[in-house]
């Protein structure tokens, strides 16, 4: 392999690292709610931290903004201040934490692309794959 080849490859190699570790940075969050989302006060339960389906949290997010639409609608037919919660919570709450979670879920597919990226270039230069684990080893005994 050329020795330019060997440098491109470990600089694709620690730009794969960089954006895996921006990713664990990302993957925190704080949900301002409990989480438990229901259409109604007696419906089934759903719990957004654990959804899978960016269609399902659309649907959530779908309901509540037409919720907090017609709740100020009415509140200013009314001539009153609109305070719009569901289930106790405030409807900003319950959207910052369907966001939260859609981010979490496209993190999770970034990191499975940038997985597959990361053991291609391993598997394109076997001896880069040598040189970062002696780095390791290094690094575990300093």
């Amino acid at each position: 392999m050329k020795k330019d080849e060997k440098a491109e490859i470990r600089a694709l190699y620690e730009k794969v690292q960089a954006k895996k570790t921006e990713i664990l940075s990302a993957e925190k969050g704080n949900y301002q709610t409990d989480g438990y989302f229901r259409f109604s006060s007696t419906g089934q339960v759903i719990d957004i931290k654990t959804v899978r389906s960016t269609d399902q949290l659309c649907d959530v997010t779908a309901f509540l903004i037409e919720r907090e639409k017609s709740h100020e609608e009415a509140a200013k037919f009314l001539g009153v201040e609109s305070k719009t919660t569901w289930l106790s919570a405030p409807i900003n709450s319950w959207m910052n934490d369907l966001k939260l979670r859609a981010t979490q879920l496209n993190i999770a597919a970034e990191k499975a692309n940038l997985e597959g990226m990361e053991n291609t270039l391993l598997t394109i230069s076997p001896q880069l794959l040598k040189e970062l684990q002696l780095e390791a080893v290094k690094k575990a005994l300093s």
